[in-house]
């Protein structure tokens, strides 16, 4: 005897959530059939496997089916994070620029990059770009992209009141006065 139409799901990809996902052969397989899936057939972590299933019967052909299972890399959920630029007047002190809100669990804070260099903070009039990167060391997500906000620094005026200026000629004589 052989067995009738003996398949795998035809999708086999899944998102990583933590949980196992498992793939069966179906079909009409005899109640004393014995299924036997080699190297297993449930899966948690993101990756690519190799199911091979035996289903053997007393009385039937022995049958092998294979099938590819994919766990793909979750996203962290970062839209509760946000990483806003400012813009400030030039006040001789320094100013930077942070992520806010809940990072997920298991996202550490971000190390910052101001123009090229690290850290976030800067003291100059001037724009300056500031990147947020975060290190991603669970292989079951995929990288978290890379934030970018801008610290401006405008040049500070500046008003100065009651001094008399005199303008004189090589010679000494006054040309004119403010």
């Amino acid at each position: 005897n052989t067995f009738g139409a003996l398949t795998f799901p035809e999708n086999n990809v899944f998102t990583y959530d933590g949980e196992a996902h498992t793939v069966e052969v179906d079909g009409d397989i005899p109640a004393n059939a014995v299924v036997t899936y080699i190297g297993g057939n449930s899966f948690v972590n993101a990756g690519t496997y190799d199911v091979t299933a035996v289903v053997s019967c007393e009385g039937y052909v022995t049958q092998k089916l294979s099938t590819t299972v994919k766990i793909k890399q979750a996203k962290y959920d970062m839209s509760g994070v946000k990483f806003d630029g400012k813009e400030v007047v030039y006040d001789g002190t320094s100013h930077s620029v942070a992520i806010s809100g809940k990072l997920p669990d298991g996202v550490s804070s971000p190390t910052y990059t101001i123009n090229g260099k690290a850290g976030s903070s800067a003291t100059d009039a001037g724009e300056y770009t500031v990147k947020a990167t975060f290190a991603n060391s669970d292989p079951n997500y995929e990288a978290i992209p890379e934030m970018e906000a801008t610290l401006n620094i405008i040049p500070a005026e500046y008003t100065v009141k009651g001094v008399d200026i005199v303008f004189k000629s090589e010679s000494g004589n006054v040309i004119s006065s403010a």
